[in-house]
């Protein structure tokens, strides 16, 4: 599905903006057909949907594991072959968490999912760390969801082109997002009135054949967004 257009949630007001793909929490297993009829009815479709996030105490557990075999199986269902997630650890957790990425990825693979890890500290939040954990964790199921405004708020001095060349090869989604381009600043501006290059990405996404969501998360002023990204061509 290349080339979408899509946001993270919404409803009905999306489609006055050309939007019909969405990226959706992933629902209890009793909640799957209720969501579906939900987004049928507003006319919307599932380009992805979203396993637990989690934090440095959740990692590894049981209980992370049956939340995130949940999605797949809910991602099953629903038609969709994308999961997207998060995992915020210290760096000295990297091996437990690769070893169980390993395991986590077999489980996709088997379901046909792949989960696609956001760019968030401090195993993912720049090419070097991201680089580090896809390569440790060597499963081609285990992939990268690349959010454009993470990188300079979480890495002084980087930006979103100059960090996404390293990875693009591992990156299957995106969440497109601005931001001032200073370090450890929470301003997340409208779409294309920021610091990030958003020609830049797709240009280099585009040379490694990307074939996954351009996904919208804070797109601020939704028409203004939508009519700077459309002008640079994204979206179909």
């Amino acid at each position: 599905m290349a080339n979408v257009l899509a946001n993270i949630g919404g409803g009905a007001e999306l489609l006055e903006h050309g939007i019909r793909y969405v990226q959706v929490g992933a629902p209890e297993p009793d909640k799957v057909e209720e969501l579906q009829a939900n987004l049928k009815a507003n006319g919307l479709q599932p380009i992805g949907l979203t396993a637990l996030y989690l934090e440095e105490d959740t990692v590894a557990t049981e209980e992370a594991s049956q939340a995130w075999i949940n999605a797949f199986d809910a991602a099953v269902k629903m038609g969709v072959d994308l999961a997207l997630s998060s995992i915020k650890a210290d760096e000295d957790m990297r091996p437990r968490v690769c070893d169980w990425l390993k395991t986590m990825g077999d489980e996709a693979a088997q379901r046909g999912i792949t989960v696609a890890l956001e760019t968030h500290p401090a195993l993912l939040h720049n090419a070097e760390a991201a680089l580090k954990t896809i390569e440790a964790t060597d499963h081609p199921n285990i992939r990268i969801n690349y959010d454009t405004g993470n990188i300079s708020f979480y890495t002084d001095g980087a930006d979103a082109v100059t960090e996404l060349k390293k990875v693009a090869q591992y990156v299957v989604s995106t969440h497109l997002k601005d931001h001032s381009g200073n370090f450890d600043e929470w301003d997340f501006p409208t779409l294309g009135t920021g610091s990030v290059d958003f020609a830049g990405v797709k240009g280099v996404l585009e040379g490694v054949g990307f074939q996954g969501p351009w996904i919208m998360q804070a797109p601020g002023d939704m028409q203004q967004a939508v009519a700077h990204l459309r002008s640079l061509g994204f979206g179909e």
